[in-house]
């Protein structure tokens, strides 16, 4: 009998051991990591892993012959089968924390309702000798061509440095990227030339077929074409801030894609990695789109008001990932809620699933404290309805987030006693990256409505009910604010609606072929440049403007360009007067005042000289005045202004100029002619022709 019970207290023991190995499993799985661990083996999964030795653990699952890599300090990311996740890493001691790789996409699937140009060097408005010339343009993107005239230079060499096509990365294809930079494109599947139309208006070259150039047209470019998982984007960045460290190069990051769920608090561990590598160091800028979700109701919200109170959130399938991403508001680190996940075609009667199903997860949040429920349904037909039941306490609440093309809607429960929420358009910025509090998340406005279409002559988008009206914030530009009030985002708006650029194929007889709006042959093949619109296109447009200011200020820190950015933003009649708020962030982009700000704290830290650039002086027209902008300090200058018959109409003598210091020229009493402007330093002289009408 003694030996009965020694037997009994034993297996009881092991069975408590097993559990609470089991136990120890699962916490070290995030609800995405668990859902991807229940997968078939036949799909790889990407995930990230904090640890305590990353390289012992990169090493560990290299030789066991999957892809992994070390990504910083304590972190490293890998594709793996399902079972090796589940039986292998989950089990690993080393490994504190396993977040499963979430899935981007592009963000401009409205660009075929918005659609436009506008770049900030357009229309002679702003000249200036800023052209990028030694910053390095990344774009992590894809669909680009890399031949395209849009990026070869004034000799037809190629402005591409680097290509790296990891569009394979979730099938556990390993590339190495490359300096031999390919004729072609990169055969990505989806969207046909998105990475070539953003890169376009980031850095496209000034060619004398058209005015379509970018903002930064000498910038150095690199082309990731990316498989879009959180993962191999992280490898991607770490890759770009080494190779820039290596040729000794300011850099910026273009991102037009993202996610709409995640808690929005800029506090994942893929966010506080965006922040890390924007302040690994000076001269680098991360610009990521905002996201096209600004007239969708992908966000709901609520707090209960008495204890047991039943509420339902249904969402109407229709779009990318139909997921259901619930946090509660408590930070404790408690469980507050009870959340039961059904679904049903409409009104009635719905059918319970059970939430330790296939394709659900939830858990305790290791870096925010929260309660974190997930969901995808494993039908996502659109007639169907997926719904979750939340009950709490008085004072317990929760946000929940789809992805774009679904949303919240408001259902008929009344046969079972609940109560169901609409949905709002609130927090509707992406939650991958748009909520890294030092990466700058950018909103689209409308710049231009009228387009010279290639096929169909002049189209007036706004008469289409294509854009919004002349410089408003475009609908589909996605709003915040963040769950953080501190966490100001978005950051800034920039023209994205509408703009023109290169493109890599498209059909003029197909769907795309009104919004084309020049044709290029180039060695017997024709090349496109075509109209689009979205928050993917306002990104680029910030980051070559980022890259015209690291231009004139290599030196300059992630918190000098927040700075810029808030300090010299403009504000209009749309975007109304406060300092910061949740459709504009701060304002519209000025290229020109921020390059001024960025040329005085060039100034102010003792850099030598302008970083590229030899030409003395910057200029931009408003009304009657230009605005002369001094681009090194100078001792003494001289500014002369004369009519077409050689007289002088103005002279100023100029003492002492300090970099980044403004001089008004005024021609507004002077009669309508062409005038020759000519200012002159110790080292340089230019002249400039002018039109007063």
């Amino acid at each position: 009998m003694r030996k009965f019970c020694t037997l009994l207290l034993f297996f009881g023991a092991t069975l408590m051991v097993q559990a609470q190995d089991l136990n120890t499993k699962q916490q070290r799985l995030d609800a995405t990591a668990k859902l991807q661990a229940l997968a078939d083996d036949s799909k790889l999964q990407a995930v990230t892993m904090t640890a305590d030795d990353a390289d012992a653990l990169v090493a560990g699952i290299r030789q066991a012959g999957y892809h992994a890599t070390v990504v910083g300090k304590g972190m490293a990311t890998a594709i793996v089968p399902a079972h090796f996740l589940r039986e292998t890493l989950s089990a690993d001691k080393r490994i504190s924390r396993i977040h499963g790789s979430r899935r981007f996409h592009f963000f401009m699937d409205k660009a075929r309702e918005d659609i436009g140009v506008h770049t900030i060097r357009e229309s002679g408005e702003f000249e200036t000798p800023f052209t990028g010339k030694g910053v390095l343009v990344a774009m992590i993107d894809g669909g680009f061509k890399y031949d395209h005239i849009a990026f070869l230079d004034n000799e037809g060499n190629k402005r591409v440095k680097v290509v790296w096509n990891r569009k394979d990365y979730a099938k556990g294809v390993v590339t190495e990227p490359t300096t031999d930079i390919p004729a072609g494109n990169d055969e990505y599947e989806e969207p046909g030339g998105h990475g070539t139309h953003t890169a376009g208006i980031a850095a496209g070259s000034v060619i004398s077929q058209n005015d379509f150039s970018g903002v930064a047209p000498e910038a150095d470019i690199m082309m990731i074409s990316s498989s879009m998982e959180e993962a191999e984007v992280m490898e991607d960045l770490t890759f770009i801030d080494q190779y820039a460290q290596e040729k000794g190069q300011p850099f910026v990051v273009n991102m037009s894609f993202g996610g709409i769920h995640g808690p929005h608090d800029g506090l994942t561990p893929y966010d506080q990695f965006v922040d890390n590598i924007a302040t690994a160091g000076t001269g680098r800028a991360l610009v990521l789109a905002a996201g096209n979700s600004g007239a969708e109701k992908v966000h709901v919200s609520y707090t209960f008001t008495e204890d047991d109170e039943q509420v339902a959130i249904a969402i109407k399938q229709g779009g990318i990932d139909p997921v259901i991403d619930l946090w509660g508001k408590a930070t404790d680190g408690q469980q507050h809620l009870t959340v039961k996940a059904y679904k049903t075609t409409g009104a009635g009667n719905p059918k319970e699933l059970s939430f330790d199903g296939e394709f659900s997860a939830n858990e305790i949040c290791t870096y925010n404290g929260k309660e974190h429920y997930l969901y995808y349904p494993t039908n996502t037909s659109p007639i169907y309805y997926t719904v979750f039941v939340v009950s709490g306490h008085a004072g317990d609440g929760f946000d929940a987030w789809t992805e774009e093309g679904n949303e919240f809607k408001k259902v008929n429960f009344t046969k079972l006693g609940l109560t169901s929420l609409e949905g709002d358009n609130v927090m509707s910025i992406g939650g991958i990256g748009q909520c890294a509090e030092k990466a700058f998340c950018v909103g689209n406005y409308v710049s231009k409505t009228v387009i010279n279409s290639l096929t169909m002559g002049t189209i007036d988008a706004q008469a289409y009910g294509m854009v919004n009206g002349l410089n408003e914030l475009n609908t589909s530009s996605s709003i915040g604010p963040t769950i953080r009030p501190e966490l100001r985002k978005p950051d800034v708006a920039a023209p994205g609606g509408m703009i023109a650029s290169a493109i890599d194929y498209v059909s003029e007889s197909g769907g795309d072929g009104p919004l084309l709006v020049d044709k290029i042959n180039v060695n017997g093949e024709d090349q496109y440049y075509m109209a689009s619109a979205g928050t993917s296109m306002a990104a680029p447009v910030v980051s070559g403007t980022m890259a015209l200011w690291l231009q004139a200020n290599p030196n300059l820190s992630c918190e000098q360009l927040h700075d810029i950015v808030a300090s010299t933003s403009r504000k209009d009649e749309f975007t109304g007067s406060d300092e910061w708020n949740s459709r504009w962030g701060y304002g519209k982009i000025d290229a020109y005042e921020g390059l001024k700000m960025a040329l005085q704290l060039a100034d102010a830290t003792g850099i030598p000289s302008v970083y590229g650039s030899e030409q003395p002086i910057s200029m931009k027209k408003e009304g009657g005045l230009w605005r002369v902008l001094f681009n090194n300090a100078e001792a003494q200058a001289t500014m002369m202004v004369y009519d077409q018959q050689g007289r002088l109409c103005q002279s100023q003598f100029l003492n002492n100029l300090m970099r980044g210091q403004e001089v008004l020229l005024n021609m507004q009493q002077l009669p309508k002619g062409i005038y020759t402007v000519c200012i002159s330093t110790a080292k340089s002289h230019i002249s400039r022709k002018l039109v007063i009408k």
